[in-house]
């Protein structure tokens, strides 16, 4: 209900406003669910082995007694939940194989906080005493292990996961990048971004190529950056490390919080992107594009022809057979937009071409 039928029809406007804002999130919010459900009905199954069966996915855990779960019963009583996932148990074992898992391994589902616990041994479970029940039965009959039964609720909470000595921490979808990074114990230079984004800020899911700024005060974990985009530098990420590293990114539409985040700093992206050479560059009458490789080396591509480029007297040139010579250098850039100067020599001519200036596209 509207607020102001609570606080009268003098109500305060600011309270409105912000009624009108929360009524906008909760669109959005309708929309992304969907989206969630479009995507469900095409594809019911999600990754590392859980299913999604309507706004949850469930998933199934061999696991050895004792667990280190600690579980708490739902206040309406129809339902029992974990509540921390504690080391030295057989849960946090299966967590540190299956966050990041080991290359050529098959991933599987991991337990965060969150997760209700459904079934154990094929017995549905409503409370935490009747968990404890049925594991003190399984080990009563010998059982190594026991089958449990999980749900996750796909738009509640996400593990994050940074480069160690960071820890894995467990937060709700709305909570902020930073914020998130300090409580996992990852260290962050935000100060070398007060001036605008140094790229330090830079974090990278290599699973989805997405790329993440920190430095974006109001950057939310649940936000794909695709999505949103990046305000600060003006440009959206979308294919952004995909463009550097020849693969193609996974196709999103919500975050998946089946999978963990993992996310590292990745200087390397940052240091391509920012690179004044690379690119795609439109001129007059034509456009062309820069790469550079591993080594430093430059190349230049136009049409169906390109060659290598080497720095002389100032310029980067290529040798183009069985055209001629192309050289580039960066241009005056007067403007925010950044140029080019490139001059073009025929094979069999000593003197180079009129200078064409191209602009980044």
């Amino acid at each position: 209900f509207p607020l102001h039928r609570f606080r009268g029809q003098h109500g305060s406007s600011a309270v409105q406003r912000r009624s009108a804002v929360q009524s906008s999130e909760d669109f959005k919010e309708l929309q992304s669910m969907k989206k969630d459900l479009e995507v469900t009905r095409k594809q019911p199954s999600v990754r590392r082995g859980g299913r999604r069966v309507g706004s949850e996915v469930w998933f199934d855990l061999e696991l050895p007694p004792p667990f280190g779960l600690r579980l708490d019963d739902a206040i309406s009583g129809d339902c029992v939940g974990v509540s921390e996932v504690l080391e030295g148990g057989s849960a946090f074992a299966h967590n540190q194989e299956a966050l990041v898992p080991k290359e050529g391994a098959e991933a599987g589902m991991f337990i965060q906080p969150g997760d209700k616990v459904m079934m154990v041994n094929g017995i549905r479970c409503y409370t935490k005493d009747q968990v404890v029940e049925q594991v003190v039965e399984a080990k009563e009959k010998g059982m190594e292990t026991i089958r449990v039964k999980f749900a996750r609720f796909i738009r509640g909470p996400i593990t994050v996961v940074f480069p160690a000595p960071a820890k894995p921490v467990t937060v709700p979808s709305r909570a902020e990048l930073v914020a998130v990074a300090y409580a996992a114990g990852h260290p962050l230079d935000l100060d070398a971004c007060q001036d605008g984004c140094s790229g330090k800020c830079w974090h990278i899911d290599d699973r989805t190529k997405e790329v993440y700024q920190f430095c974006v005060e109001d950057a939310v974990i649940c936000d794909l950056p695709s999505k949103g985009g990046v305000r600060n530098l003006d440009v959206q990420l979308t294919g952004l490390a995909s463009a550097f590293t020849g693969e193609e990114p996974e196709v999103k539409t919500t975050f998946d919080n089946s999978e963990a985040l993992v996310l590292r700093p990745c200087p390397e992206i940052y240091a391509k992107f920012a690179d004044p050479y690379t690119g795609e560059w439109q001129y007059l009458g034509g456009k062309y594009s820069i790469t550079r490789d591993e080594a430093g080396k430059l190349t230049y591509t136009e049409k169906d022809f390109s060659g290598m480029m080497d720095e002389v007297d100032g310029w980067f040139q290529a040798e183009l057979p069985p055209h001629g010579t192309i050289r580039i250098r960066r241009g005056a850039s007067l403007s925010i937009s950044q140029d080019m100067d490139s001059q073009f020599r025929p094979t069999g001519s000593n003197d180079w071409g009129e200078t064409k200036v191209a602009y980044r596209l």
